[in-house]
């Protein structure tokens, strides 16, 4: 018999819940048009299996595109909203200052004294896999043995002083560490679903925000052309009660989901500066720890 591994179930989960919101989403918005237009879908409504397992589909199929590329953009997005909010309380001759250090930090370089502040807006404003910022941490926290490892081993392809972006080598060392699906690469799974978890919640409550928004608009043009139809002499069939209800709750709706997204963004980039960490991190206890392993075989050797 076929068994998930712990991953798996995350992984379907994670897929399928920022999918759900928005079918949930277009649900409540037909269900909005559907309570004037009153559609002849009674029979569909009592397929209950056949509409879970119908939905279920739609919501993995919407979940697997938001995964597809949601990640970077939200970071992008949480990048410009915290810079924004840090950039608006200080001087511009502030951040003049910020820009030299992160020049040398981006370049692999130690930096002994940054001016107040800056390690405020570092990770506010770097971009993916954020070498600067893990550079300054490293020193900040005077964690010498990965900084010097990084350096040493690695130090072209993570601080690439020809301006070309890191990804490729932060990608190599978190296939190194997952290859050998042990307690680090767990570690890793489990930041890496998180990440994915929320940018693809992010992109799944915009859509959302726009059907609703959508919805509601149609709702009211159909209402206004159905009583002005009325006024021409037409019959007006419309449940004021029902329909005062999705008009007034679909506002509240909005409000709600726009709140909800504004508070993750926020807090995504720190969640992925996490994920980044853990992943550096664990490369270098992986890597040491093979080190060790060679050593001690050579010395039991012949």
């Amino acid at each position: 018999m076929i068994q998930f591994k712990p991953l798996g179930k995350r992984d379907i989960f994670g897929i399928v819940l920022p999918g759900t919101i928005v079918v949930f989403a277009a649900t409540y918005a037909l269900f909005g048009i559907h309570s004037i237009l009153r559609l002849p879908i009674d029979n569909l409504l009592d397929q209950q299996f056949l509409l879970s397992a119908v939905l279920f589909v739609a919501a993995y199929l919407v979940g697997s595109v938001l995964r597809m590329y949601a990640a970077d953009d939200v970071d992008k997005e949480s990048s410009e909203v915290l810079k924004k909010e840090y950039e608006a309380r200080v001087e511009a001759s502030k951040i003049s200052s910020f820009q030299e250090c992160r020049a040398e930090l981006s370049k692999g370089n130690d930096v002994d004294r940054v001016p107040d502040g800056f390690d405020d807006w570092l990770p506010r404003v770097e971009e993916f896999p954020y070498p600067a910022w893990q550079n300054r941490k490293w020193q900040a926290h005077n964690l010498r043995e990965p900084l010097d490892f990084f350096r040493d081993r690695y130090g072209s392809s993570m601080w690439s002083k020809s301006g070309t972006s890191p990804k490729s080598f932060f990608n190599f060392c978190k296939l190194a560490v997952v290859n050998i699906d042990g307690a680090l690469a767990e570690e890793i799974n489990i930041s890496e679903g998180l990440i994915r978890f929320f940018a693809g919640t992010v992109i799944a409550l915009r859509i959302s925000i726009w059907l609703l928004i959508a919805s509601l608009v149609v709702q009211l043009a159909l209402v206004g052309a159905l009583t002005l139809a009325s006024w021409l002499g037409g019959r007006l069939h419309i449940d004021w009660v029902s329909q005062g209800f999705h008009c007034a709750l679909t506002p509240v709706l909005v409000l709600a989901l726009l709140w909800i997204r504004r508070r993750i963004v926020r807090r995504y980039r720190y969640v992925r500066l996490l994920e980044v960490e853990t992943v550096y991190h664990a490369f270098y206890l992986y890597s040491t720890r093979l080190a060790d392993k060679t050593t001690n075989e050579g010395q039991e050797g012949p």
